[in-house]
């Protein structure tokens, strides 16, 4: 048979304990005497063991009411600890954040800066990044095992999920140094018909990939199927570093493979790349609240 004490119970007993009375815990606890004896008398028979020798003036513990008395203290104090906790949790002052980052993205400031101001506020957070793409992560959100993610390309018209722009930059086209285009310092996009372009598979990436068909089929071409794929933009640029075909990907992979691949900027490329802050508009958890903040007002590069 189990034992059932309560923690109100618990408290009770540990009351009596430190004034080694019943009468004066009963006037700490602001309860009547005899109802505290009920308490403890019912304790006693749940546990089929006297926790107190009662003497003519107070009482003392017995050998069972020692050990009883190590275990409350501990078993009360994480129970304090607790409730502290989740008095704090739930004002946004510890707590653990699970952040979706779209890869090649994690070193940008607006990112940067924003964790670095939440973490540096007295705040007892911790940070999980998940590297994945954009699709993946609205889903991640949805079913609640991410709390936020960085992330491109959502639709606007799902009611479900909430945003902020973060950061926003041009596109461009990654062409192989080896290529005739290469040479071409303003070129369009009909210059690529037939071309092979590399892209993201659409279902890791529909926005996108539907995007980028839109912009293909309003400059009149039909991109070559291509024989390789590649889930984010790195990987996309080692393709044309391989002589694997173009791809369109943001401005900020310049740096990338600079002496096998030159980006060209594209007058029909239009669409900006926004990175944007996404989070479940259900979600009302104050520390991620204080994380949408962080991200309205990031810290600047140097912190101050």
């Amino acid at each position: 048979m189990g034992i059932s004490v309560e923690l109100r119970q618990l408290r009770f007993f540990l009351c009596v304990v430190d004034h080694r009375s019943v009468a004066a815990a009963a006037r700490v606890l602001n309860i009547a005497q005899p109802a505290l004896s009920r308490q403890i008398s019912t304790m006693e028979a749940e546990m089929g063991a006297r926790l107190f020798n009662r003497l003519s003036r107070g009482v003392s513990l017995t050998r069972f009411g020692r050990e009883l008395e190590v275990r409350a203290r501990v078993l009360v104090a994480q129970a304090d600890q607790m409730r502290s906790e989740v008095a704090q949790a739930f004002a946004g002052t510890i707590g653990r954040l699970r952040i979706g980052v779209i890869p090649g993205y994690g070193w940008l400031p607006g990112i940067t800066g924003a964790v670095s101001g939440l973490a540096s506020n007295q705040r007892e957070v911790r940070f999980e990044f998940v590297s994945c793409l954009s699709g993946e992560q609205i889903e991640l959100i949805k079913c609640g095992r991410l709390d936020a993610g960085c992330l491109a390309w959502r639709s606007p018209q799902d009611p479900s999920l909430r945003g902020i722009v973060i950061h926003s930059e041009k596109m461009a086209i990654a062409i192989p140094r080896k290529s005739s285009l290469a040479s071409s310092r303003n070129p369009r996009l009909r210059d690529f018909a037939g071309q092979t372009f590399l892209t993201f598979p659409r279902d890791r990436s529909p926005a996108h990939y539907d995007s980028l068909m839109r912009k293909f089929a309003q400059a009149g071409i039909e991109p070559a199927e291509s024989a390789a794929t590649a889930s984010d933009s790195a990987t996309l640029l080692g393709l044309v570093a391989a002589g694997l075909g173009f791809a369109i990907v943001p401005e900020t992979f310049a740096r990338y493979h600079q002496n096998e691949i030159v980006l060209r900027k594209i007058p029909e490329l239009d669409m900006p790349f926004e990175l944007q802050l996404v989070w479940s508009a259900d979600n009302r958890d104050p520390l991620l609240l204080e994380l949408v903040r962080a991200f309205e007002h990031p810290l600047p590069p140097d912190g101050h």
